[in-house]
């Protein structure tokens, strides 16, 4: 799969490969898996110091090193990510809906979306749910974020009374990021 997909990867050199293979290897990632290709292509993607200060940006929000590695290995992309685009995530999740951090290290998907499009739009849903009483403040749920439009509309919005109302603070916080 790399050499079909990111050829460039194999033009390291031999030493500098076989460290970036063994360090994902010891991450406890299968070779033979395509999160094992993504994890090589995160880790040649930068420099060791860039490395060091994305550990730093989690390690903020109270993550420790092992919880990073973990979400590392399920979704490899998690480091690839800007630190403003981190703080943002984190910040919605853990200071605006009051989720734990490693509720994010544990479902490492959800920091990949994009904030404007999908998690501020459907965090605002969220915060009205639970304002009127209609979802516990202790509701955790990874589809609430990551389901299709349609899916979320149908599932968490057009079964609702106040449906109507719902889906104009939706469609108004969509709005605001085009």
């Amino acid at each position: 799969m790399l050499a079909r997909s990111h050829p460039k990867t194999l033009l390291l050199s031999p030493k500098k490969f076989n460290k970036v293979f063994c360090k994902v290897r010891t991450m406890g990632l299968d070779p033979c898996k395509t999160q094992f290709v993504i994890a090589i292509l995160a880790l040649t993607s930068m420099s060791r110091s860039t490395w060091e200060k994305k550990l730093d940006v989690y390690r903020r929000w109270g993550l420790s090193r092992e919880e990073i590695l973990a979400a590392f290995a399920k979704s490899p992309w998690f480091m690839t990510l800007s630190e403003e685009k981190v703080v943002a995530v984190m910040d919605l999740f853990v200071n605006k809906l009051g989720w734990e951090s490693s509720f994010i290290a544990k479902n490492p998907t959800l920091v990949s979306y994009s904030l404007e499009k999908r998690l501020t739009p459907r965090a605002s849903v969220l915060q009205f749910l639970v304002s009127q009483g209609l979802i516990e403040k202790s509701f955790r749920s990874t589809t609430f974020f990551i389901a299709s439009e349609n899916k979320f509309l149908q599932q968490f919005i057009n079964q609702r009374a106040e449906s109507t109302q719902i889906l104009k603070l939706y469609q108004e916080k969509l709005n605001l990021s085009r």
